[in-house]
């Protein structure tokens, strides 16, 4: 039977037969040659209003089921293809290069999403609105031209046109940060709005992430004026409590310059009076001025390995507001009376005045308490009193349901040019856990008092893991074959109990892919005008408070305390401060994730560099992550590595997902927590990616790459089996 070739007939030909070129569609509609060029127009027609697809690649035709049609943010990956994040889901749709429809990363869109076999695709078929975000460009000169390239894959083949380039006309070699201002046909016109290093500089690639990350690098004009107009002294007031005659210290790291946090602790009868002061920021940075809105925006301070991206400007992050030694400062006192079991008996909060006598290190605090160091007698005798409270506190902590993981992370240690001399690990010491405990007893203790004064504020929340994460830990846990377990429903007690028992089971001298796989369990904590207690450390209320200088939050909560407790303000409008409070809570914790995102994708970078030096080096690592992909390995440095499947060439490995484990027919078995010998053999220094082969394959995968260079075989999947 001859079908009539009509768009109903053809949808149904290509979802049942499948993709088919021009001649295989002719052939079975029985077109006459002579009507090749109508069938041409009828084929592109369908095609342009996507009844029926076009691979240009293939030169087939295919058919898609329409679905739905979403708006959502479009993220290009490369040139080739990229994703669609639905506005209204946490969904992402693939989108096929063919399918962009002069859509750039960033761009809001609209698009209509089929059904193509078992997956789900995307295609653009409107701009909502367009992104003007600012990207990482090349300022080179090219046949006498200046002109623009992208850095960053994203962006290499775009074209630019250059709005202001008279300003930059004497520049040539650099690299530039501009921003998207239109768009002209096949042309994005840019505008240079900064420039970021010269293309020969050594941190080319550690300087371009941080800016490509659009972070805010500079403060405004108008803030610094605003800035410059704060006194960098401070005047007598007596309604501040003065607490200057007191024995109070800071303990910090050794290159720290913004100092937010001082304690003052001594023993009364049984009691201990642990006094914790903190910067009164909320005194200079007032409620909707420049530096509040600037500081609202930025939500909390980046560090980096080698600089620090402030929320507020210097002049009050390192100057005013910092509790520098021997100098007067307000602060916000916190001064609480504890018993010998780690009860809070009193607590009382004080706008004040202090001066901190001691800039002590934690690298000083550790030395004494290990190796008895003397510091002198007054501060020994502080030191000893805080350590004594110190592990009251934290046993009460446990006893409530506490867990402390102890994560080792890497610590970058730089050249005077910048670059990476080292990676070391770094762990908390006696002093660094004796501060954090006192911080977590202060934040838990004033936001009992918030809620005790009924006063609207911004808790930090820690929801309990779900169910899902649960069970896919067991699962991990029964992997490395251990029969303890989490339970579910869980709470604080009966997690740390079911911690302790697996770590007990657990035989092995390192533990810490047990530490991954509970961190990976837990929920993120965020911001909340809404009080739901802190899982992680166990307590019923828990706010930010100590460190009003690098967190939005505790400013937040400061200006709380300050007007509504202090001056005795009334809360007019209790619901619309909620609100209020409620959407600074929300965008203080994309603030704080958008922070990670910065730290650790520069810190990536950092760690590439330093193992491009060890390419063709070998090192003994952890498996931490097994994927269809490969496995990620955690070495001694604590820094993670690819082995990419197509890179195990000992044999033709598959993943097993219901095992979560890489196999092949008479090979190792790879599972996490295996203990592996691996290869450096590629560094991505711009994406800041590492990747390497087992130890065993180094030879083969050399040998493979010879041949490669030397053209005597072509890449494709099968020269990697």
């Amino acid at each position: 039977m001859i079908l009539e070739l009509n768009r109903d007939n053809l949808q149904k030909y290509l979802e049942e037969q499948g993709p088919k070129d021009f001649i295989s569609i002719a052939r079975f509609f029985r077109i006459d040659k002579k009507n090749n060029k109508l069938l041409s127009e009828f084929l592109s027609n369908l095609t342009i209003n996507h009844y029926i697809f076009h691979n240009r690649k293939s030169d087939e035709y295919y058919f898609m089921k329409y679905l739905k049609t979403i708006n959502g943010e479009f993220k290009k990956n490369k040139d080739h293809f990229g994703f669609i994040y639905d506005d209204a889901s946490d969904e992402s749709y693939f989108v096929a290069k063919e399918h962009f429809k002069n859509a750039y990363d960033g761009d809001n869109v609209m698009a209509n999403i089929y059904q193509y076999g078992d997956k789900q695709n995307a295609v653009i078929i409107a701009l909502n609105k367009r992104s003007h975000k600012k990207i990482v460009c090349k300022l080179l000169t090219v046949d006498g031209i200046k002109t623009l390239q992208g850095f960053y894959d994203t962006y290499r083949f775009s074209k630019f046109k250059i709005s202001n380039l008279e300003q930059y006309k004497d520049l040539n070699n650099v690299l530039v940060l501009v921003k998207i201002i239109g768009y002209e046909k096949d042309f994005l016109i840019a505008e240079i709005n900064d420039v970021i290093a010269k293309l020969d500089s050594p941190t080319l690639n550690a300087q371009a992430k941080l800016f490509s990350l659009n972070t805010n690098n500079s403060f405004s004009k108008e803030v610094l004026e605003e800035a410059a107009l704060i006194p960098d002294f401070i005047s007598e007031d007596k309604t501040r409590k003065d607490f200057r005659n007191e024995l109070i210290v800071t303990i910090d790291g050794d290159d720290t310059k913004d100092f937010d946090d001082a304690i003052s602790v001594s023993k009364q009868d049984n009691f201990y009076i642990l006094g914790v002061h903190i910067a009164d920021v909320s005194f200079y940075v007032k409620k909707d001025s420049k530096i509040d809105k600037e500081a609202l925006k930025r939500g909390t301070s980046i560090y980096t390995a080698d600089k620090v991206i402030p929320m507020l400007p210097e002049k009050l992050s390192n100057g005013i507001c910092s509790l520098n030694p021997n100098e007067d400062r307000y602060a916000l006192s916190v001064i609480m009376k504890i018993d010998q079991e780690g009860n809070t008996r009193e607590v009382k909060i004080y706008p004040s005045i202090i001066k901190s006598k001691y800039r002590l290190t934690y690298n000083q605090v550790n030395k004494y308490i290990e190796k008895q160091k003397s510091i002198n007698a007054e501060v020994d005798a502080l030191i000893n009193v805080s350590y004594e409270l110190a592990k009251i506190i934290r046993k009460y902590k446990e006893d409530e349901g506490y867990v402390n993981f102890e994560i080792i992370e890497p610590k970058i240690i730089l050249n005077e040019n910048g670059t990476v001399k080292n990676i070391l690990t770094k762990q908390s010491g006696i002093s660094e856990n004796m501060i954090e405990d006192f911080m977590v007893r202060t934040n838990e203790e004033v936001a009992k008092f918030l809620i005790k004064k009924n006063l609207p504020a911004v808790f930090r929340v820690h929801e309990e893991p779900e169910e899902e994460k649960i069970d896919n830990t067991n699962k991990q846990l029964k992997i490395l074959g251990l029969t303890s377990k989490i339970d579910f429903p869980s709470n604080s007690l009966l997690f740390a109990q079911n911690i302790k028992d697996i770590f007990q089971e657990y035989h092995h001298e390192n533990n810490d892919i047990l530490k991954i796989l509970f961190l990976r369990t837990m929920a993120k904590a965020v911001y909340s005008s809404f009080n739901i207690g802190h899982f992680g450390l166990a307590s019923k209320s828990y706010c930010h408070f100590t460190s009003p200088i690098r967190r939005y939050p505790d400013l937040i909560v400061h200006r709380i305390l300050r007007d509504y407790y202090f001056a005795n303000k009334e809360c007019n409008n209790l619901e619309e401060t909620l609100l209020t409070l409620d959407k600074i809570a929300k965008q203080n914790s994309e603030s704080e994730q958008n922070a990670l995102v910065v730290e650790r994708n520069t810190n990536d970078v950092r760690y590439a560099e330093y193992y491009h030096s060890k390419i063709g080096e070998t090192f003994k690592g952890i498996v931490t992550t097994v994927s269809k992909f490969g496995m990620f390995i955690e070495l001694n440095t604590k820094v993670s590595v690819l082995c990419h499947i197509k890179n195990m060439l000992n044999a033709t490995y598959e993943y097993n997902e219901e095992k979560e484990i890489l196999q092949a027919p008479g090979a190792r078995a790879f599972k996490i927590g295996d203990e592996v010998e691996i290869t450096i053999v590629q560094t991505n220094l711009r994406d800041g990616k590492i990747d390497c082969v087992l130890k065993d394959d180094y030879l083969k995968y050399i040998n493979f790459m010879n041949k490669l260079k030397r053209g005597s075989i072509r890449l494709n999947k099968a020269n990697f089996k």
